[in-house]
């Protein structure tokens, strides 16, 4: 897809506005075109802390939810409605998609309760709930279920669920332990850390600086500049692109 290469731009180097003009230029074709990439443009949206934007890509979410081909996870489209609110300060309206979103991925456990994704999901809902117990557990089953030991790719993106349900929830400490675990083990991006407000409670801190300051591209770091290649092989490079992992989709039944 054209826009996968603007986007690990985006992981890699923290640059925003070659994928959000991507994404724009593809928005343009319509909504058809629209909606294949509606899950990107939510995200983009997010790093861009562009409300109006964001509104507009959950307009092209369907009702079932979407599938990231990244982390092999179905999203409801409640749980993005939900985080949208909460990033922008909606904490009604947070609560509310939240609470809607929450039954889908209670489902999704007991019809599959091997299905990392949807505990992971289900305990960040939790935490911006306010069921603190519930959404550490059920984030921490998440890892115990798919470890990074057992698959480096999707395991990674976990541990980084429990790095934000830590940070939901005040338990900035825990946070930035999973955060840095993450960021170690190839998982947790720069531009992410950089950009995307579900940090914003821990940037105050130090040792994230520190986190962040591990993940920047070399010129940015005060090193000697790299080329493109060399600098994705540090980081993203070295797992599959994400476009290789199209026909690994999985849509887990909700029965």
């Amino acid at each position: 897809m054209r826009s996968e290469l603007a986007w690990l731009d985006f992981l890699e180097r923290g640059e925003l506005k070659p994928w959000r003009n991507q994404l724009s230029d593809i928005e343009k074709e319509g909504s058809a075109a629209a909606s294949r990439v509606a899950f990107r443009l939510v995200w983009c949206a997010l790093a861009a802390h562009d409300r109006e934007a964001a509104a507009r890509a959950l307009t092209f979410i369907p009702p079932e939810g979407v599938v990231d081909v990244r982390s092999n996870a179905l999203f409801p489209r409640e749980w993005l409605v939900g985080l949208v609110a909460r990033s922008f300060g909606d904490k009604a309206g947070a609560q509310t998609a939240f609470t809607a979103a929450r039954p889908i991925l209670e489902r999704m456990t007991v019809a599959q309760p091997e299905y990392a994704p949807a505990w992971s999901l289900l305990g960040t809902i939790d935490a911006a709930l306010g069921r603190k117990e519930n959404a550490i557990r059920e984030g921490r089953h998440a890892c115990e279920l798919l470890p990074v030991s057992k698959d480096s790719w999707e395991g990674t993106s976990w541990v980084t669920n429990l790095a934000t349900i830590y940070a939901w929830i005040g338990e900035n400490d825990a946070a930035l332990q999973q955060l840095e675990n993450s960021a170690g083990n190839f998982g947790v991006a720069y531009g992410e850390l950089k950009l995307f407000p579900f940090w914003d409670s821990l940037r105050s801190d130090p040792r994230f600086d520190q986190i962040v300051a591990s993940l920047a591209p070399k010129d940015e770091a005060g090193g000697r500049g790299g080329d493109r290649e060399t600098l994705q092989g540090q980081r993203v490079g070295q797992r599959p692109l994400v476009a290789l992992r199209a026909n690994l989709v999985f849509v887990p039944r909700v029965d």
